[in-house]
């Protein structure tokens, strides 16, 4: 392995791990595959009309991390009940995510050193792994991380085919495409135009049947990853859920053109939020290049493929969406960095302190959303409580996921009138941004915030927390400073504004 990449491996695995305990096991990861939901899978075989949002593939490889736990069990050796072992199952399987995520920057490292060289390589590695976006989902159990690996290698195997055309990349193309698929249904979109060009490449060469070979043995793994022939009742489910109640009510409002033009802008924003503005800068740049030397254009092909057979269908974009386009972008990016920095000519040493300033912008970006991720206001909350609540009981409003894990404390599941004065909690915690969802927000949270914003209620605020570190970039975004939550992304739900009510009587 080249020095570089062992480097930037070290650096990517040290922005992973480091927060990787945030929220456990309290599961504040926003649509992580908790153990429970795992050890409910097995239960049933993966068969027997068993079915998830997602579709199986990480399901099988979570189970291989924390099967490990249950035999354990078996033996006394831990308690399957306790908090401590939901923890480390689930940090283990978080440290899945990690080592999937460190493997997607390698793809995009030798993905772009075939086309670039080594300096182009590094460059797309740091724009592609070292975002806000990637080390979020880096440390998280959910399927995003692991199905963007099996994109980025997918990547790397389309580039060499196409390049080569050998038998055994394009079959290597078509596993790790299909394993992508299996673990997240979107990413089909990114494979429809480039396996379209390697057909014609295929005609072109008068070379069929290594082509026919591997989708043959492509279809065949797919069919087998989603369980169709051992449970195909619950792959009918999955795929109803998919195409239902797990897409529709997410879709922009509007006309057709009115929906596209959403997609678009927001693809684009998106896109600057997730690879950072400098990132999708030097992607652009990167594009620009290659329309002018016209090399490598048809690399674009798996992002405008998924754009037009995911996003534009789906009628919506959050921010990790569109992580897999960033990667594409990234490898365009290295492409210009490699001859920004080509020796010789005017400005040699202007031209790398450039690249030195937008590298250290991007490296801290991803730093800047682990120091929110570790120094999470919820923390900040529950150490203050433990230092002042004395005697009193904690009430807390709203969904477990958003507030800070108060041992003892109470979830209110009524509203404020059904609760005497003498049997109102001394301290009522909520999270402030979840409260100002305003229409969207649930009856019972509703009743809470008008009651205690209200004369009518004796708590005053005892104590606002807000993460909003002045070293991290994230701070001065609007993102993390506007007070709301952010519908496309989910990177907001760290660090929340939590406030503290406080019912004066009772404090000692």
């Amino acid at each position: 392995m080249r020095a570089e990449l062992k480097a930037l491996l070290a650096g990517a695995l040290v922005l992973y791990v480091a927060g990787i305990w945030w929220g456990v096991p309290w599961q504040w990861g926003p649509d992580e595959l908790a153990p429970d939901y795992i050890f409910g899978a097995i239960e049933k075989s993966f068969a027997g009309g068993w079915h998830d949002k997602y579709p199986p593939m990480q399901y099988y490889l979570d189970a291989l991390v924390i099967t490990p736990f249950a035999a354990a069990g078996r033996f006394g050796w831990v308690n399957m009940a306790s908090l401590d072992t939901t923890a480390a199952m689930l940090i283990a399987m978080r440290l899945l995510s990690v080592a999937m995520t460190a493997g997607a920057v390698a793809a995009v490292y030798l993905t772009a050193a075939e086309l670039y060289g080594r300096r182009g390589a590094v460059a797309a590695a740091i724009f592609a792994g070292f975002t806000p976006t990637v080390v979020f989902y880096a440390k998280l159990a959910n399927v995003d991380a692991p199905s963007l690996f099996w994109v980025a290698c997918a990547l790397s195997f389309y580039v060499r085919a196409v390049r080569r055309g050998a038998a055994r990349d394009l079959l290597w193309y078509g596993l790790t495409s299909v394993t992508a698929i299996a673990t997240k249904d979107q990413t089909a979109g990114f494979f429809v135009l480039p396996s379209l060009h390697l057909a014609w490449l295929a005609a072109q060469r008068r070379e069929w049947r290594p082509l026919v070979t591997a989708g043959a043995v492509a279809v065949i793994v797919l069919a087998f990853e989603l369980g169709i022939p051992f449970n195909l009742e619950g792959f009918r489910s999955h795929v109803h859920v998919i195409t239902g109640e797990a897409s529709q009510p997410y879709r922009l409002p509007g006309s057709t053109w009115t929906r596209q033009s959403a997609v678009a802008a927001l693809t684009v924003a998106m896109l600057g939020w997730s690879m950072t503005w400098v990132g999708l800068a030097a992607g652009v740049a990167g594009i620009l290049n290659e329309v002018r030397r016209r090399r490598f254009l048809w690399l674009l092909l798996p992002a405008i493929s998924y754009y037009l057979f995911f996003l534009v269908v789906a009628g919506y974009v959050y921010d990790r969406f569109v992580i897999g386009i960033g990667f594409v972008l990234a490898i365009f990016a290295g492409g210009v960095i490699d001859d920004l920095l080509q020796p010789g000519g005017r400005w040699l040493r202007w031209r790398r302190v450039a690249w030195a300033a937008a590298a250290a912008f991007i490296v801290w970006s991803g730093l800047s959303m682990d120091l929110m991720m570790i120094l999470d206001s919820r923390y900040e909350t529950a150490r203050w409580m433990q230092l002042r609540r004395g005697t009193g009981r904690v009430g807390l409003v709203g969904f477990p996921p958003y507030l800070p894990h108060i041992p003892a404390s109470v979830r209110l599941l009524s509203g404020p009138d059904d609760y005497p004065a003498a049997d109102q909690p001394k301290f009522v915690i909520v999270n402030a941004e979840v409260m100002r969802r305003g229409t969207a927000l649930p009856p019972l949270e509703r009743a809470w915030k008008e009651w205690l914003e209200s004369g009518r209620s004796p708590y005053v605020v005892a104590a606002r927390f807000k993460t909003a570190p002045a070293v991290s970039m994230l701070t001065y975004t609007d993102a993390f400073r506007n007070g709301i939550e952010d519908a496309t992304t989910n990177l907001d739900k760290v660090g929340p504004e939590i406030v503290v009510y406080w019912r004066p009587g009772v404090l000692r």
